[in-house]
């Protein structure tokens, strides 16, 4: 398993590829603790303590100094508030629990502690609170309301209103106070909803009844929420300091009367030749990588372009003894790699070849599917394997020629293709020519080299 490491501090875009020890990008269990469940876990860095949701009114605080032995520090009973503790989450040594209401239908408790788990303060909010979490600035805290029913249509029958508070840490834990963004403003538009795939199925329920907040996300900046609606199979967008909803996004649906999809193969049948060998072979148009889907033709036919990666190769061999198992032999050494278009008819199967595009270097010469690079040690970054022909002799590299994999038609015409060898992206013109190739920072250079020593922040988005 290989993962990768920043090179720029500067920059989120660019990653060399030096390979970090296996160790290293592989979870393995350390240490372990039977406890009571664990539903849900918060862990406070400064403290080492770990508080887990483990069923009931009770938190668990586990010690984690020794990763590899935990061990229990508390159990802290919150009863006193509620019947069961939800939710738990902790910042800069805080640690906010959800906190349901006997009977739950009643409004719940955000019930805050300090590390050492010492009461700190409470605040009511909506009934069933669920999931809650810090903003990234620490400002707020923001709880999902579920408001489960009781029941439905029975004479007992409890079916609280949805919502999320919104509670406000900024002048201190102690001071906390509390806003509430509701649904009320959306009862009116219950058919509306219905109309645009919100599932309000509730009998006799309000938008707001049946509306159930399970989870929610927060913006960057502190200021916008997400908050899904599981039941409704929607989300609500919710501006954080007005403590408003304001707008109901649904989820779409699935159509399961289409059955199980099934997958078909379709045969290109007889291609034209690529060219002819040493040894007096024809070798035929195929070994297609990358797939652009481009539309539907007037005639029904799906349109597509694909292209013929580096061109006709063997298995990697070993038959220079100065370079042990790293050659690459090349069936037709100087085969331009191209894009193709082709069409297919579903109905009848059949493939329609279109255009043949030769890939070209800025000049108009042809580019080749050739190594551009060895740089250092067999397997290590930047260094590609060594042509060779079909008779074990050694060819020279191609500064800029691309063993083609991803494809990519932009809204202008311009073809971008990533190469495995660099690695690197090339950008061609709509007549194969090519524009540019991007590489990676701080990669070496060779003899010819041609391109952007690093992707644009507009190409790397």
């Amino acid at each position: 398993m290989t993962s990768f490491r920043s090179i720029d501090p500067n920059s989120s875009n660019v990653s060399d590829l030096a390979a970090v020890p296996e160790a290293a990008s592989t979870l393995r269990k350390i240490g372990g603790f039977t406890g009571t469940g664990a539903e849900i876990s918060a862990y406070d860095p400064a403290s080492k303590r770990l508080f887990i949701v483990s069923g009931g009114a009770a938190i668990q605080v586990l010690d984690l100094s020794n990763a590899s032995s935990p061990t229990l520090v508390q159990t802290i009973d919150l009863s006193s508030f509620g019947s069961a503790a939800n939710s738990v989450a902790v910042r800069d040594g805080v640690v906010a629990i959800a906190v349901e209401a006997n009977p739950r239908t009643d409004p719940g408790s955000v019930v805050f502690l300090d590390a050492s788990g010492t009461l700190q303060a409470a605040v009511s909010v909506g009934a069933v609170p669920d999931m809650l979490t810090f903003t990234p600035d620490g400002s707020k805290v923001l709880v999902a309301n579920e408001a489960e029913p009781s029941s439905y249509n029975q004479p007992d029958s409890i079916d609280p209103v949805g919502s999320v508070s919104i509670i406000d840490l900024s002048n201190g834990v102690a001071s906390a106070t509390v806003a509430t963004a509701g649904f009320e403003r959306f009862n009116a538009q219950k058919a509306d909803l219905q109309a645009k795939g919100v599932r309000i199925f509730g009998p006799n329920a309000t938008v707001a009844q049946d509306f159930e907040p399970e989870y929610i996300a927060v913006s960057a900046d502190s200021k916008t929420a997400w908050v899904t609606l599981q039941e409704n199979n929607a989300i609500a967008l919710i501006d954080i300091a007005s403590a408003s909803v304001t707008n109901i996004l649904p989820l779409g649906a699935k159509d399961f009367s289409k059955g199980v999809p099934t997958v078909t193969s379709y045969d290109f049948g007889d291609l034209p030749p690529l060219g002819v060998t040493v040894g007096g072979q024809e070798i035929k148009l195929g070994g297609f990588s990358g797939l652009f889907f481009e539309g539907v033709a007037e005639n029904g036919n799906l349109k597509f372009i694909t292209h013929t990666d580096r061109g006709p190769n063997g298995e990697p061999t070993d038959l220079i003894p100065s370079i042990p198992g790293s050659e690459r032999p090349f069936a037709l050494p100087e085969f331009q790699p191209q894009l193709i278009r082709f069409e297919l008819n579903q109905e009848t199967g059949e493939i329609v070849l279109g255009d043949q595009i030769g890939l070209s270097r800025p000049d108009g010469s042809p580019l080749t599917g050739l190594p551009n690079l060895q740089s250092g040690a067999t397997g290590t970054a930047y260094t590609d394997e060594v042509p060779i022909d079909l008779f074990g002799k050694q060819l020279p590299n191609d500064p800029l020629g691309g063993d083609f994999e991803g494809l990519v038609v932009a809204p202008d015409g311009t073809f971008w293709l990533s190469d495995e060898y660099r690695p690197a992206i090339y950008r061609f013109d709509s007549t194969g020519t090519l524009i540019d190739r991007f590489i990676p920072a701080g990669a070496p250079t060779e003899s010819g080299d041609f391109g952007t020593p690093a992707l644009p922040a507009v190409y790397a988005q």
